[in-house]
Parts: structure tokens; sequence; C-alpha cells
């Protein structure tokens, strides 16, 4: 049986188990990627994102963490439903097989959680969906306006979204 089957094995076996004890969580689509492409999906915050500068520098920082022994990703998750999690192809058959029972477990939280459950009634459970029509968007403004006036509005705001309060409803009336 080859590490692809066997993990799909252990993941069915394991979704099994989480049904006999009551866990209750969206469907979740896992994807095995090499660890450059999770570095990648890490530092964007999204497999398909808007390009930007700030985001190589989060990549240069990342790769120095994990070349000294710093930071080890062993998956990314991103909610929704359909949940998307990657696992990394370097990681054995155990470690991914582990990851998967603490996907299962994230994805059972954020079900029952009142944020997430909030976020989920306000815009939608397809993020992946949603990200990557906004990058394409982006890439039009880019076509249109030109890099120098895109990446203006960009800059402010990447400068305002750590001030975002996320107990404000996402759509408000001005």
């Amino acid at each position: 049986m080859t590490q692809h089957a066997l993990l799909a094995d252990y993941t069915r076996h394991l979704e099994m188990l989480a049904a006999e004890q009551g866990l209750d969580y969206y469907p979740i689509d896992f994807e095995v990627v090499p660890a450059n492409f999770m570095t990648e999906v890490a530092v964007y915050g999204l497999p398909i994102r808007m390009p930007h500068w700030s985001f190589g520098v989060r990549y240069i920082h990342q790769l120095i963490r994990q070349s000294m022994g710093h930071s080890r990703i062993f998956e990314v998750m991103f909610l929704g439903n359909p949940c998307h999690a990657y696992l990394v192809s370097d990681n054995s058959i155990a470690e991914n097989t582990l990851v998967v029972a603490h996907v299962i477990g994230h994805a059972d939280f954020a079900k029952r959680n009142s944020l997430f459950e909030r976020f989920m009634a306000m815009a939608g459970g397809r993020i992946l969906e949603q990200a990557a029509e906004r990058a394409r968007a982006i890439e039009r403004a880019l076509i249109e306006y030109g890099q120098d006036k895109v990446e203006q509005v960009l800059d402010a705001a990447l400068a305002l979204e750590p001030h975002i309060d996320i107990h404000q409803a996402l759509y408000r009336s001005a």
C-alpha cells in the first residue's frame, strides 16, 4: 500500500472514530503538499492571495526561523465549508496521521465556536474561493491602475489590518 493510500485509510478510520465520539465538523479536504508550498501558505495566509512586498519579507523571516530550528510547520488549515487542510509531504505517515486527528479536532471546535459561526454567517464558508476572486480583482486593478497606485492602497489596508475590531459586524452601515 502506498503512503498516500495508507494515509487515506487512516483518515477514514479517524473520521469514523470522530463520529463515534460525537465530533461535528464541516467536511475536510486534505491535501499533501511540498514543504515550500506549506511555507508559502503559512506566510501568505492563503494559498491564493494578492501580491505584496511584505509577504516576501515574511517569507525570508520564516525561512530563517526554519533553518535555525525555531519553526516547523506540520499543517495549515482553513476553516469553512468545506475546510481545507494541507499536510507536509516530507512528514512521516505517523506525523501526518497525528496531524489529521489534530485537524479534525480543530474543525469540530470551529464549527461549534460562536465567533466562527458569526463569521460564516457574515462572509460565507467558501474562504479560499473568495480569496482567489479577490486576488484576481487586484490583478485586474494592477493592469488598470498600475502597481504604484494599487500598492499604496494595499499598504494602507495592511497597516489597518491589526486594528480591525473582530467583535463588530463585518458589513456596517456608514
